[in-house]
């Protein structure tokens, strides 16, 4: 069977994870009475954090193979929310940092758990949108986690930031960071990566990428989700850039498959168009 951590504690957590609230009362959107704002509690504790975090989501395959994809995509969604919050317009913001950073480590928990329950195939990984049981899994296994490493305000506060993913008009303005920083990790050539994914799972190969990516394009699909997944400014402006290094690696990668790069060599080669 497959695990989504070697060792007791992954075991441990699945066993301590219970659906439901951890806390009880009060708004998704609204601090805990006497939450501190930017908090920094030192690298020890950020080393805990990401440790753990990193045990959840290393995906044993069987012994000597791994699959890092959710690692590696919440190291970079941790970094994001890092850069993020100093963006200019959130200077004067009072940004749990500590709890932030927590939330992006744990945010994908839940597709590694449901990987070890046998629910999800470790190529299904992030091939749909997280759902709110994964969300309520990622914020449970955080809480027994980081217990005994983090002020138990500051969890109970990591925990609503990854519940409120989902609610798309919130006000909290660290899960408006982190969903920025998730959604950034969408555009640009690294997501091909996780489309190669994909193909592998649904059995389609590269002209069934090429023509779903034609798709999108002719429906503006890329230019919608920069305008309703992204909250910020700046992020849209990078999302742009990411989504034209996307478009220049998918009409490259479309000459390499159709052998339209050869075929334009060979026309410059012989100073006339070749038939069709």
């Amino acid at each position: 069977a497959q695990s989504c951590r070697s060792g007791q504690r992954g075991g441990a957590v699945r066993r301590t994870i219970k659906m439901g609230r951890d806390f009880e009362g009060g708004d998704s959107n609204s601090r805990p009475d006497g939450h501190a704002g930017r908090t920094d509690h030192g690298a020890g504790q950020a080393d805990v954090v990401r440790q753990r975090a990193r045990g959840l989501l290393t995906i044993e395959l069987q012994p000597g193979r791994t699959d890092l994809l959710l690692w590696e995509h919440s190291v970079r969604v941790a970094r994001g929310v890092s850069l993020i919050s100093r963006f200019p317009e959130l200077a004067d913001a009072k940004v749990d940092q500590t709890a932030l950073t927590a939330a992006a480590y744990f945010h994908d928990v839940g597709w590694a758990m449901q990987v070890g329950s046998g629910e999800v195939a470790p190529l299904e990984l992030l091939n749909s949108p997280t759902t709110e049981l994964q969300l309520e899994l990622s914020a449970s296994a955080m809480t027994a986690e980081l217990a005994d490493a983090l002020p138990s305000r500051t969890v109970e506060w990591a925990g609503r930031i990854i519940r409120a993913v989902n609610q798309r008009h919130t006000e909290q303005l660290e899960t408006q960071v982190l969903v920025d920083a998730d959604n950034l990790d969408a555009f640009g050539p690294l997501p091909w990566c996780l489309e190669i994914r994909r193909c592998l799972a649904e059995g389609r190969g590269l002209e069934d990428v090429i023509t779903s990516w034609k798709r999108r394009q002719e429906y503006k699909y890329w230019q919608a989700r920069i305008s309703e997944s992204l909250r910020f400014e700046r992020s849209k402006i990078l999302a742009r850039q990411r989504l034209a290094l996307m478009e220049d690696f998918m009409t490259s990668l479309a000459a390499q498959h159709n052998g339209r790069d050869i075929e334009q060599l060979l026309t410059q080669a012989v100073g006339r168009q070749l038939p069709g």
